[in-house]
This record gives structure tokens, sequence and C-alpha cells, in this order.
């Protein structure tokens, strides 16, 4: 068996029905960063309380507050007070990276004024925290069968609302009902 980790940048982590950690139970994960020390990525599909009007306002910016009523997403378990944009709109901001040739991630403040400007386009998503695994720590949890990989669109999952995204990643693949997979999988 080959137990090199492929690459897994610009692709998709579905949890599998089985996983029952509460932040990561039936999460799909975009996966943005991938080196030797380890993997990151942000959970697309947790919305939180906080709408992005609220951090909007909080950061001074004059926004109609009925245009920023999505729910910013819980990102997830690492450092939930940082902030990240995950966006289409490639654009000359500080702090971006790009994470494949369809999405980038920025964490500066000139991205915030340019979504309260309506500069940017959708879709994007504001992310609190993000989630990250040791290379052994995710090729173990991909051994057991807690996550499928897939190259689906980033772009496709965020133009959809947080609640539809697993149920369509897993259509993506031709899962039509994800209840009937077993947590026992076989390896060749």
């Amino acid at each position: 068996m080959n137990t090199e980790l492929k690459k897994l940048r610009g692709k998709i982590l579905i949890a599998m029905p089985h996983l029952k950690d509460p932040l990561f139970q039936k999460s799909v994960c975009y996966i943005c960063q991938q080196d030797e020390e380890g993997i990151l990525g942000f959970i697309l599909n947790k919305p939180m309380d906080m709408q992005e009007q609220h951090l909007l306002l909080d950061q001074g910016f004059d926004i109609d507050e009925k245009s920023f009523e999505t729910s910013m997403l819980q990102g997830g378990p690492v450092h939930t007070d940082r902030g990240f944009v995950l966006h289409a709109t490639e654009g000359k901001w500080k702090n971006t990276i790009k994470t494949s040739s369809k999405l980038f991630v920025t964490t500066s403040y000139e991205i915030l004024e340019a979504i309260a400007k309506k500069k940017i386009l959708e879709p994007y998503a504001i992310c609190l925290g993000y989630a990250a695994w040791t290379p052994e720590q995710l090729k173990t949890e991909l051994l057991e069968n807690d996550w499928l990989v897939c190259d689906i669109d980033p772009k496709l999952l965020l133009s959809l609302t947080p609640e539809e995204r697993w149920y369509v990643a897993m259509q993506q693949l031709g899962i039509q009902n994800p209840t009937y997979f077993v947590h026992e999988g076989g390896h060749a």
C-alpha cells in the first residue's frame, strides 16, 4: 500500500456518516494548504449564530444590514478568534493565498472593506477558525474511512446554502443515499 499522502490542496474532504465528532459530523472541508508539517482547511457547512453584518458593523463599516444576513462559518476548531475569507474573486488584497485555480483565501482588513462595499463577487464565505491535521493524523483518518476525498468545484459548494453542501457533495460523487455507508472498508 502506498503510505504517501496524495496531494490534497484544492480538494474537498467529505465526512463519512459514521464520523460523530460534532464539529466534523457531516462536514465538507476545503483543503487549501498542504506541506510536510500539515494540512490546513476550512469547514464549509457549519454556520455560526453570527451573521456577516455583525462583523462588518463591528469593524465600523456603514452597510445595509439586510444585504449581509448570511451566517459566518465555523471554519474549524483551530484559532477560532481569527477570520478568513474564501473567495472566487481575484483581487490585490494583502495576505491572499491562491489555493487553486478557482479559490483564494484572504485574511486582511481590505477584503472586509471590499465585501462591505460589494466589490467582491459571490460566492465567498467568511470563516472563523480553521481545521488542521498533521500528515500522519489525516492519513490515519483516511485509512479509517472517516473522509472521502474529491475534486468538487468549491465555487459550486459555496453557491449553495451550508445545509445543502454535504448532501450535494455526496451526490456529486454519485452517492444518492449516504446512510447506506458502513464504517468498515477494504484496502486492497
